[in-house]
């Protein structure tokens, strides 16, 4: 008998019990689609998880200190939500793109406003130097404006999770 880690249980066909799940969700999905500014406990994590990518990215040199945030915060939600995937475990796969969601309108946010408007939200400054050293900060809204369409598609997948499995 192979010993595994992974959940078992999948949605099963006509179920309603991954919708709850979607029901709970929608409301925070609006939330933070119409109040992506506002800090709130799960900015808390991402700053954990921002600051970590920063010392973890901090060895190299360059332009890498100031991406290796951002990056460690999408990072870590996008290989949960790989892990999830991979099991069709949906209560995890849901919760898991929800937070990829949250995340990727977090980090849209650092290139949507500036630094000049806001001097102390992390990560504003970083996107700035970030795109500066590319030589592409012309196109800073759009980018902000991918990632949080990106974010926003999570959100979408995450509440249609259990007809998705369901197949």
């Amino acid at each position: 008998m192979r010993a595994t880690y992974a959940p078992t249980h999948t949605v099963r066909r006509n179920s309603s019990e991954g919708w709850v799940t979607s029901i709970v969700l929608f409301p925070a999905c609006v939330y933070y689609l119409l109040n992506r500014e506002t800090a709130t406990i799960l900015d808390t994590a991402s700053r954990l998880m921002f600051d970590a990518g920063r010392y973890f990215f901090g060895f190299s040199e360059g332009l890498w200190v100031y991406a290796g945030g951002a990056i460690l915060q999408i990072l870590l939600p996008f290989a949960l939500v790989a892990f999830f995937f991979l099991h069709r475990y949906a209560f995890g796969l849901q919760v898991f793109l929800f937070w990829l969601g949250q995340n990727l309108i977090n980090v849209s946010t650092y290139f949507i406003i500036s630094e000049a408007a806001h001097p102390n939200r992390l990560g504003v400054r970083d996107a700035e130097h970030l795109l500066s050293g590319l030589q592409i900060s012309e196109y800073t809204v759009h980018i902000g404006a991918v990632l949080f369409a990106v974010g926003s598609t999570c959100f979408l997948i995450c509440l249609l999770i259990p007809r998705l499995l369901s197949r």
